[in-house]
């Protein structure tokens, strides 16, 4: 298998699955660790546990001086890594993510990016579709869905 391919097969194996959004959605009133504690609260936590782990998990996306910050207060880098820290409150084992970087300045480009490695680094599956050279360059494994476009389909290559 090329380059292109590699990872590709180990996919499949993952059952539970966990959406990362890149253009985050919050609710505007509500605290970041309130947005982090849900999926957390819904897995059966207590308030107290899942605030906690919310907590921690913000400080772990360097988020922790916002925990208090209601949602329409957080910059676009911050808004980015809260879903992020969101999705990953509901302990994936692959964690998809959608164009992450998109409309962010390169600075919030690589603090996003390097959150996605933390992901990572916790036996998280992170599957990204990206357009972005620098998030390509932050992965570790590489599907290019260009080597697999329909040359007659008018496509990119053409």
């Amino acid at each position: 298998m090329g380059e292109a391919h590699r990872g590709f097969h180990s996919i499949r194996r993952h059952r539970k699955n966990s959406l990362g959004i890149s253009k985050p959605h919050g609710v505007p009133g509500r605290s970041a660790r309130d947005h982090v504690a849900l999926p957390l609260l819904a897995h059966g936590n207590s308030y107290r546990e899942a605030s906690e782990e919310a907590s921690r998990l913000l400080d772990r996306f360097g988020l922790l001086h916002a925990e208090n910050r209601p949602f329409r207060a957080l910059s676009g880098g911050e808004a980015q890594r809260l879903m992020l820290a969101r999705g990953f409150a509901s302990k994936p084992s692959l964690f998809l993510v959608d164009e992450p970087t998109a409309q962010l300045d390169l600075s919030t480009s690589s603090e996003v990016n390097s959150s996605l490695s933390k992901l990572a680094d916790d036996n998280v599956t992170v599957v990204v579709a990206t357009h972005d050279e620098q998030t390509r360059n932050a992965c570790t494994d590489l599907i290019d869905l260009r080597l697999f476009q329909d040359p007659g389909s008018g496509g990119i290559n053409q």
